[in-house]
């Protein structure tokens, strides 16, 4: 089973995915509220145009990167979210010490506890790669592993998302081996 790897961070400030609003609109009847004979559903995102903007640099470096759409299957290896610091985590001057350390407070936490939620984050990330970017539709991502939210370290290059992709062709039973455990199939030993 070959597999390509695609490994790249995008800047930005990551964005999730917003929760769907459905609503009916049509005319009103004589009672003042929409009339289901004439009316339609609409459904809209709650914080679509944030999104968008976010879902564009990932379709835009992933296309760069990969160059067409992928037909196999798919793993995510790494989704991992660096998120900005609020200045509360800084210590007050922000210079660094004497001793050259960093400029963070030592009560500072390293992972990202706060909205947004981390599945919301990964499903914007998901359906930015599918619609022919990364793969046509987001069903063959058979896979996700690492997924992590975190605030940004003095070593990052900015806020934004660093994302492993392995792309690869769909195993056949002959391929595979049999390992005696409760864990189902394993790749090729």
């Amino acid at each position: 089973m070959s597999a390509r790897r695609l490994s790249l961070f995008i800047p930005g400030l990551p964005v999730a995915k917003g929760s769907a609003r459905a609503f009916m609109v049509g005319r009103k009847g004589p009672d003042g509220k929409v009339d289901p004979r004439h009316a339609r559903p609409v459904v809209v995102q709650t914080n679509a145009k944030r999104q968008k903007g976010w879902a564009s640099e990932i379709s835009a470096a992933v296309q760069r990167e990969l160059g067409q759409s992928h037909e196999g299957i798919v793993f995510i290896t790494r989704m991992e979210f660096v998120m900005p610091r609020p200045n509360s985590h800084f210590r007050s001057n922000r210079k660094p010490l004497k001793d050259g350390s960093v400029w963070l407070r030592d009560d500072a936490p390293y992972y990202h506890a706060q909205d947004p939620d981390l599945d919301k984050l990964a499903r914007l990330v998901l359906d930015a790669l599918s619609a022919g970017v990364a793969y046509n539709n987001d069903n063959v991502v058979v896979a996700a592993y690492a997924l992590t939210k975190r605030y940004e370290m003095p070593y990052d290059r900015s806020t934004g998302l660093y994302l492993d992709v392995e792309l690869a062709e769909q195993p056949r039973i002959a391929e595979l081996c049999w390992k005696p455990s409760k864990e189902a199939l394993l790749p090729a030993c």
